[in-house]
């Protein structure tokens, strides 16, 4: 059986993760844009990076027989650096025409901001001006953020911009959040993890419900 994998981070990957995801099945993977570990301080910084997953990583993945694709976005873990965040934003349409994007993503909230709901609506915008695909990133639990209260903004939001819900994706749905996206037309993504977030097992129980 083959697989895609539709949301995996290859640029932090191994070549030996390349040979054991080749000999599990998995035939084509989509790499979401994401934050590095470290804050980027310069706007060439991000468009490097972009350049580096569009073009060297689908060469690299294809050496092990996978098929490699992109999201191209200002993720919102770094949208609190405003003008910076401006900057690259406004650097982003020659990457989303790249023949390996196929989505803008991941965008959506970390900290549930201003400044990342401003940084939000420009890329929701540029998605549906270049008709592109969206993955939405959805903030996680802590003792101050509710991923819940994310994701009921993120989706007024996305009723506010009137693009096709059919051609969204939310991203890393919960136990707790499962029936919002239930009740809208977007798709509902599951990050599935060994240890952290959503376990195998917890992902089974939310897909019998």
């Amino acid at each position: 059986m083959n697989f895609i994998d539709p949301h995996i981070h290859s640029y932090s990957r191994t070549t030996d993760d390349y040979h054991r995801m080749y000999d599990e099945g998995i035939r084509v993977v989509v790499e979401p844009s994401f934050w590095l570990g470290s804050f980027r301080q310069y706007a060439g910084s991000y468009f490097d990076y972009f350049e580096h997953i569009l073009s060297f990583e689908t060469q690299r993945a294809a050496k092990f027989g996978i098929d490699y694709y992109a999201c191209i976005a200002m993720n919102p873990k770094e949208a609190d650096h405003l003008e910076l965040a401006h900057e690259v934003v406004d650097g982003l349409e020659a990457y989303l025409q790249h023949e390996r994007c196929v989505a803008v993503g991941e965008i959506g909230f970390n900290l549930i901001s201003v400044n990342e709901e401003k940084i939000l609506q420009r890329q929701l915008e540029l998605a549906k001006k270049q008709n592109l695909l969206i993955m939405i990133h959805s903030p996680h639990d802590t003792p101050t953020i509710s991923k819940r209260k994310g994701m009921e903004r993120t989706i007024d939001i996305l009723r506010e911009l009137d693009y096709d819900h059919d051609r969204i994706l939310m991203d890393h749905n919960t136990e707790e959040t499962m029936d919002l996206t239930r009740k809208t037309d977007l798709w509902a993504g599951l990050s599935v993890y060994p240890y952290s977030k959503l376990n195998p097992e917890r992902v089974v129980d939310i897909l019998k419900r």
